[in-house]
């Protein structure tokens, strides 16, 4: 949900690597996204926070 959240409101992957999977996997696993925010100015804070949320490793460690 998180990642589909996250195209909506950007237009773009949050995780990326062309063509290699193991690097793809590393991110997902690993590397935070950045918020939605900084790659469209209009979102607001709450949508960011929401995104950044549901994209968490563990969202239930709040």
């Amino acid at each position: 949900m998180g990642v589909i959240l996250f195209e909506l409101l950007t237009g773009e992957r949050p995780f990326r690597a062309e063509r290699d999977q193991k690097l793809l996997m590393q991110q997902i696993l690993n590397a935070d996204p950045p918020p939605p925010s900084q790659l469209n100015s209009q979102v607001p804070a709450d949508l960011d926070t929401l995104c950044l949320k549901c994209l968490e490793k563990d969202p239930s460690s709040d």
